[in-house]
């Protein structure tokens, strides 16, 4: 009669986990390998640039430089780099430069100074060297160079799409007018000693701005605009003036006596990082 109790002993398993053997014993890989293994330096070959040709001036004066890709095979980040602008007493600066892992593309990061000396429709040739082990090879990429501008009178003139330059000083205060928007460009820096403005005389816009309305009319620029003042002989008080006209990034001004309401600014801020009080 004992025998049962035997085979039910018998189907008993005894599970310990602690005694397993973990997933895995193998290290982390803690540091990037310096070249595929598949890339010799001295295999170096560079087919070509990209731009091929660029703007003096960018990156100078705290501007964002310019990155330039090379394509080739077994091109490797600690290759040694250098530029040079050719016929210039004006160097360039390397900012840095890194291969991707395969070796078909390197990265070199470039100021370009300002020249005096190179005007617009003149050219310089920057020359980048680049060595590994034994090999060097060069790309040239083309530096147009542009003209620098100082503003120092007033008024001046709005032009349709004005000239980029390679940076730009305003000497003393500068009063706008025109119908065209202000439009400064530069690819360095943009000095500003003095106070710019681009106000309304009167009813008449200043620039890329609408005219004021006629007596006792709104303004023009639909939200823009100011709303007209009140008559004074139809409502026995005194009159109010119409409201200023709203500027891109500013609302306009409520009008005199109870007058007009002020336009809206019809502006978008993001493209307006400097917005002072209307008036």
């Amino acid at each position: 009669m004992s025998l049962p109790a035997a085979l039910l002993a018998g189907c008993s398993i005894i599970y310990n986990p602690d005694n397993l053997p973990p997933l895995t014993d193998a290290q982390e890989i803690d540091a990037p390998i310096d070249a595929p293994i598949d890339s010799n330096p001295d295999l170096l070959e560079i087919t070509g640039v990209s731009p091929s040709s660029i703007f003096e001036g960018i990156g100078a004066g705290g501007s964002r430089p310019v990155v330039l890709t090379l394509d080739g095979m077994a091109i490797v980040g600690d290759a040694q780099v250098a530029v040079e602008l050719m016929e210039s007493s004006e160097p360039a600066t390397l900012v840095a430069f890194d291969a991707v892992p395969d070796g078909t593309q390197g990265g070199v990061i470039v100021r370009i100074p300002v020249m005096d000396d190179l005007d617009a429709g003149m050219t310089r040739t920057l020359r980048i060297t680049i060595t590994q082990g034994t090999v060097t090879k060069m790309a040239d990429v083309t530096v147009h160079g542009l003209d620098e501008l100082t503003l120092m009178t007033s008024p001046v003139a709005t032009t349709v799409n004005p000239p980029v330059y390679s940076k730009i000083t305003v000497a003393s205060n500068v009063h706008f007018t025109g119908t065209e928007p202000v439009i400064l460009k530069a690819t360095a820096n943009i000095d500003v000693m003095g106070a710019l403005d681009a106000n309304a005389a009167g009813n008449i816009a200043g620039p890329h701005g609408c005219n004021g309305g006629a007596m006792e009319a709104a303004g023009g620029c639909a939200t823009g605009g100011g709303s007209p003042g009140s008559n004074a002989s139809i409502l026995g008080l005194n009159a109010g003036s119409g409201g200023g006209g709203g500027g891109f990034g500013a609302p306009g001004t409520i009008g005199g006596a109870s007058g007009g309401a002020p336009g809206m600014a019809t502006g978008n801020e993001a493209l307006v990082p400097i917005v002072t009080s209307p008036g």
